[in-house]
């Protein structure tokens, strides 16, 4: 049964915990309950509730929800500090992970999993082309990964979307830069990003998202590596191995790898290619 509190989750005033759904090693998420509606609450962990990078992290997410407007996104509902410390509460955007698709036992047919990456590649097309009375928002979610990209249904409707979670990386126009060191998730980064030679933008989603639907895609990994140091290395000096997309029809291979290029001066500046190459894809089938 929901309550105020659950495996160590304190709800925000006015919601109830249904059940925790992640812990990591800064952030405890869980579904709670306000009004008979399911929303996400998420908190720094209890021993990180007063450290700034959190803190900081809790309010990046709160400006930057506020400003997208998008259903494939969440909303905010509410964000502040209690005697928990502080906590965002957010509509639910709930489906299987890219992850867990690719991790199936029984893979998904060709056709499906073109049409997963190509409704991804609207997504952030979409998103990174943005824009309000003084120009493009200039938005990155800074931290793609398998893990943040879920199949949702969404506003209760018989529409199936691919949905984008966690924004405590990302950033719009006029924002201060993300902390030092800021990557993403390995190893879903952009060699550059490895080397610590940019912060995260646009260009690095773009590559980010190569990689995570090479991967859906062929069912193989683009890095050796598994371990941190490793992959850094490895990545951060080679790049990822798009040889592994081999098997892909030709035009997607072609559009995945330039996206790869080991040069962030060597990429395309958007995901039309890629774009393009899907939805053809998905139709041949």
């Amino acid at each position: 049964m929901p309550s105020s509190s659950k495996e160590g989750f304190t709800a925000p005033t006015g919601t109830t915990v249904e059940e925790i759904v992640g812990r990591g090693s800064v952030f405890e998420v869980a579904v709670v309950v306000s009004a008979g509606r399911r929303l996400i609450a998420k908190r720094p962990r209890p021993e990180l509730r007063d450290n700034a990078d959190a803190a900081s992290a809790i309010k990046r997410e709160a400006a930057v929800l506020t400003r997208l407007h998008d259903r494939r996104v969440p909303a905010i509902e509410a964000s502040g500090v209690d005697d928990a410390g502080p906590f965002l509460l957010e509509t639910l955007v709930e489906g299987p992970s890219f992850r867990s698709l690719s991790e199936a036992t029984s893979p998904l047919p060709w056709a499906a999993r073109a049409g997963l990456a190509l409704r991804a590649v609207v997504l952030f097309r979409d998103l990174h082309a943005l824009s309000d009375a003084s120009g493009p928002l200039g938005f990155a979610h800074g931290d793609p990964s398998p893990d943040h990209l879920v199949l949702a249904s969404v506003d209760d409707l018989d529409v199936v979307e691919v949905g984008l979670l966690d924004f405590g990386s990302a950033s719009l126009r006029g924002m201060p830069p993300v902390g030092a060191g800021a990557r993403g998730t390995l190893p879903y980064v952009a060699p550059e990003l490895c080397r610590g030679e940019v912060a995260p933008s646009a260009a690095t989603d773009r590559y980010a998202l190569a990689v995570i639907l090479g991967q859906l895609l062929s069912g193989r990994r683009l890095c050796k590596a598994t371990e941190e140091a490793a992959m850094l290395l490895e990545i951060g000096d080679h790049g990822h191995d798009a040889s592994a997309l081999a098997s892909l029809p030709a035009p997607v291979q072609k559009a995945l790898a330039s996206l790869l290029a080991f040069r962030s001066a060597d990429r395309p500046a958007d995901l039309d290619e890629l774009a393009r190459s899907l939805e053809a894809s998905a139709a041949v089938e």
